[in-house]
């Protein structure tokens, strides 16, 4: 089916170009000044070439124009290159941005909103030609917006509009669909877990599974199906068959990543969950037939101990404290 297409420039690389070319003529204007000695001349046709290779560069590697229809958005780059996604298959659109600090002057408060306010981060199933995989990013403008809410049945999130949407936020959202996609991956998941329970058996082990709501932001679960963003999960426990229950292993696995919609709770399956939770079980399977289950249970906690929690601090401090020498590093560089 033909869907009506809209097309949106890139407004990112034309300021890029508008600001190279403004340099690439105030750089050759000063060299080509008889005023000018021969190192300074130099030096200015120097900068020139720089310009000419940043219009360059930005014309090879930057977006070049937006893509919108009824079916999915497509951002497309030079020599017919492009990235895509349907409107179904989108997790989130994010608005991508990084607090300003309070030095740094006009300039960089300028770069600050063409540059970093400006974009959208979409996350799901991406489709592209590309050689190196890139993130999905649409510049922010009128227009962008327009279509995307146009189009698209989830909630921008990053905007004002977002706190609005959550004093909305109530039992009434449509969860139809995200009901049938639960059934659809629970009884993947359960027929995965009903192939696995002999062979664990074999080995003397019970193995269970139970399936759980999580909020997104990590604030932890519910027994409920929650009203705003979440994922469901399949938490998969085993223990040692007629013996101590609280004596287990277990892991988790995502099926499902749900977010708020503008009427409706939006699904999006997790891609090769089912290879993933095989992979786990076939992993417990050859290290409970090599090593037995007391001691995997009790290779599994030692990461608990003292003394690995103590590792794992200092890996912890050590990496804070390289990242404060590397912004400390930034700061001095550019404003000392």
């Amino acid at each position: 089916m033909n869907y009506k297409k809209h097309r949106v420039l890139n407004g990112e690389l034309i300021l890029s170009e508008l600001l190279s070319s403004i340099l690439l003529f105030v750089f050759a204007t000063i060299a080509l000044d008889k005023s000018s000695t021969k190192e300074e001349s130099l030096i200015m046709w120097l900068l020139a070439a720089m310009s000419i290779a940043s219009i360059i560069l930005c014309f090879v590697f930057m977006r070049h124009y937006h893509e919108f229809d009824a079916e999915g958005m497509r951002i497309w780059y030079f020599g017919g290159k492009y990235q895509y996604v349907k409107w179904r298959n989108i997790r989130s659109i994010k608005i991508y941005s990084v607090k300003p600090g309070r030095r740094g002057g006009t300039l960089l408060l300028i770069l600050m909103l063409f540059f970093v306010y400006r974009k959208y981060i979409v996350e799901g199933k991406i489709e592209n030609n590309l050689k190196l995989d890139r993130d999905f990013i649409v510049s922010k403008s009128f227009r962008t917006t327009k279509y995307i809410n146009r189009y698209w049945n989830g909630v921008i999130k990053g905007t004002f509009k977002e706190r609005a949407t959550k004093k909305k936020l109530s039992k009434d959202l449509d969860s139809t669909k995200v009901r049938e996609m639960e059934k659809s991956v629970t009884q993947a998941a359960d027929n995965i877990i009903d192939e696995y329970r002999e062979k664990f058996a074999v080995l003397g082990v019970d193995l269970r599974r139970n399936y759980t709501y999580s909020y997104s932001d990590c604030s932890g679960e519910s027994k409920t199906r929650p009203y705003g963003d979440y994922t469901y999960d399949i938490e998969v426990t085993m223990h040692e068959l007629h013996k101590d229950h609280n004596v287990n292993l277990s892991f988790a696995v995502e099926l499902m990543d749900v977010q708020v919609g503008k009427n409706e709770h939006l699904g999006n399956e997790m891609e090769s969950f089912e290879n993933i939770l095989k992979e786990e079980l076939d992993y417990y399977i050859d290290e409970i037939s090599k090593y037995g289950f007391k001691k995997c249970y009790e290779t599994e906690n030692v990461n608990f101990t003292d003394g690995g929690f103590v590792k794992h601090k200092a890996a912890k401090l050590l990496v804070v404290v390289s990242i404060a020498l590397i912004i400390a590093a930034i700061i001095i560089v550019l404003f000392a």
